[in-house]
């Protein structure tokens, strides 16, 4: 009976860094002799100590893998295993190379567990080929009434979990079968766009403090995650510091680095948001209070802006018909209607793209800002008007 052999772990530069690598022997099946091989285990930065490096050889069961098998390449790593690696580091509380939102990672992971997980986690990552994945991507889609970006998401997520794998050494570098398939981001849904009037409209029904995050979010361009995220010490010196985001009961981060720019508090603005402050009814006006703090919650923490936005202002505005029975309507329609109405204007692309925070201006101009029928009608008027040009008056 052959011998159980455990390989010895050396230190070698490689493309990618430092790295553990395995050293073993095995008996080459071309010709029966016994030749070293080796495996890299990962880098020396992601295991630091001789003994973490073992432990990851172990969870890969590379041990078992080279003394059962013949000629030993690498070991079956399955997507469930680039997936669980992928979660560990990337989508926890720490994560290892890519800063994520709470809200990000709380839809990869449900991603992960309602779709990827269930389908491919048995699946050996190396062999799984792109025209499955497309066939299988159509199947969830009819089966769970799926959108095209929906699908794109997925798909990229995919993709991640394997560019982690490439990462981690688990893989090597070309297994990628996402690269191939194709999805569309492009959506059929035209969002629901609140200019400043129809927000003006919707804050003369409401009182405070909804009339005051209805004033924030149409004039400051605002995400209502940052909205509900602001204290009172972040609103001074005739500006809103934006340091902070309150999704899904959870304080995280800002969307982006451009996202922590301060934004202009005008006066009008500063006047409401004084007075919700100083308000007899408001409990919690200290520097470190929650500009919209819950009273249920002792100001703990702030109020739900899902019932917020759907008890109050998608109400009052299907009320002034300002939306149709069952059609969306969220807080981001009021920060669309801001980016468009700004470009009615004539406002430099630039200016608008500050104020909305976007780190591209493409982002702005693609996505936010939206041509109205007004504008439309003026400009076929101002066309139909030159192509009857004025009759000059007859010379008698």
């Amino acid at each position: 009976m052959a011998r159980f052999q455990r390989g010895s772990l050396r230190r070698e530069l490689r493309s990618r860094g430092d790295t553990w690598v395995l050293r073993f022997n095995q008996t080459r099946e071309s010709d029966g002799k016994r030749v070293e091989r080796t495996f890299p285990i990962g880098l020396l930065r992601n295991f630091p100590s001789e003994s973490s490096a073992w432990a990851e050889g172990h969870r890969l069961d590379i041990l078992s893998s080279i003394n059962n098998k013949p000629d030993f390449k690498s070991p079956k790593v399955t997507f469930g295993m680039l997936a669980d690696r992928f979660i560990t580091d990337e989508l926890g509380e720490h994560h290892l190379v890519t800063k994520r939102a709470h809200s990000t990672k709380h839809t990869y992971k449900m991603y992960l567990r309602l779709y990827l997980k269930p389908r491919w986690s048995t699946r050996v990552a190396t062999k799984i080929g792109h025209v499955e994945i497309q066939q299988w991507l159509k199947q969830i889609q009819g089966e769970n009434d799926l959108s095209d970006p929906t699908l794109h998401r997925i798909k990229q997520l995919m993709g991640l979990v394997y560019a982690h794998g490439h990462w981690t050494l688990m893989i090597p570098k070309a297994c990628d079968p996402t690269d191939l398939v194709r999805t569309t981001s492009v959506s059929s849904y035209e969002p629901k766009v609140l200019v400043p009037d129809d927000s003006h409209k919707i804050f003369l029904k409401l009182k405070a403090p909804e009339n005051v995050l209805v004033l924030l979010l149409a004039t400051t361009g605002l995400r209502i995650s940052e909205a509900l995220g602001l204290k009172w010490g972040d609103v001074r010196d005739g500006l809103i510091h934006v340091s902070r985001s309150w999704t899904m009961k959870t304080v995280g981060d800002t969307k982006s680095a451009a996202s922590k720019t301060a934004v202009p508090c005008s006066q009008i603005l500063s006047e409401y948001l004084d007075g919700r402050r100083h308000s007899p009814v408001n409990l919690y006006s200290k520097d470190t209070d929650w500009v919209f703090a819950s009273s249920q919650r002792k100001g703990a923490s702030p109020r739900s802006g899902g019932m917020m936005v759907r008890t109050y202002i998608k109400q009052t505005a299907l009320d002034l018909g300002l939306i149709k029975p069952g059609e969306r309507l969220g807080a981001h329609a009021m920060r669309h209607g801001l980016a468009t109405f700004l470009a009615s204007l004539r406002t430099d692309p630039k200016t608008i793209q500050g104020l909305m925070r976007h780190s591209d201006v493409n982002t702005t101009f693609n996505l936010y800002v939206h041509g109205r029928h007004s504008d439309r009608l003026e400009a076929h008027t101002a066309a139909t008007a030159a192509f009857f040009p004025p009759v000059s008056p007859t010379v008698q």
